[in-house]
């Protein structure tokens, strides 16, 4: 575990506590959109690489007591996946959010790494041109709000995994 990723952690659990407990059934710090609890980095200041963001959100969720991971979507019936992207779409600061998908270990097969499920490539939540295999080695999963004529929501595109950026976790 990282000392400034629990010094963090620890931090924002305790402004939760002290703030009061949110008007729902996620646990505080985290945002409920269409009954699944989500975490936005961008709330808390915190941005960070692919890996470094799922490790923080495990962290987050070892400190909660329960599973907590980067955010999945298109197979949680439960979930309105298409608000999540206008939520981080109104959040973002415009570089992009991790979400938990990878395609490191096959090109173009794109799979969560909580569930293990396959993301598809036709999927509507993809920008049209994504992904678009930048420099070779795009293989980790985020959502940007600056691709031209998708300001009302997020879009899913590859990205290079050491890029520092914002998370969801869920």
């Amino acid at each position: 575990i990282r000392k400034m990723a629990v010094v963090q952690l620890i931090s924002v659990l305790l402004s939760f506590a002290l703030a009061g407990l949110a008007q729902c059934s996620c646990p505080a710090g985290f945002e409920e959109i269409s009954s699944c609890c989500y975490y936005f980095s961008s709330d808390h200041g915190v941005k960070d690489t692919w890996s470094n963001a799922r490790d923080y959100c495990q962290e987050l969720g070892d400190l909660l007591g329960g599973t907590v991971n980067l955010a999945e979507v298109g197979y949680n019936t439960g979930c309105n996946d298409d608000m999540l992207m206008v939520t981080v779409s109104s959040k973002a600061s415009g570089v992009g959010t991790w979400f938990g998908a990878k395609d490191d270990e096959e090109e173009d097969h794109w799979v969560w790494q909580q569930s293990g499920k396959s993301f598809s490539l036709t999927s509507n939540m993809w920008w049209y041109d994504e992904p678009d295999h930048v420099s070779g080695y795009s293989n980790c999963l985020h959502a940007y709000t600056g691709y031209p004529g998708g300001q009302h929501r997020a879009y899913f595109g590859d990205k290079q995994c050491n890029n520092v950026i914002e998370f969801v976790c869920q």
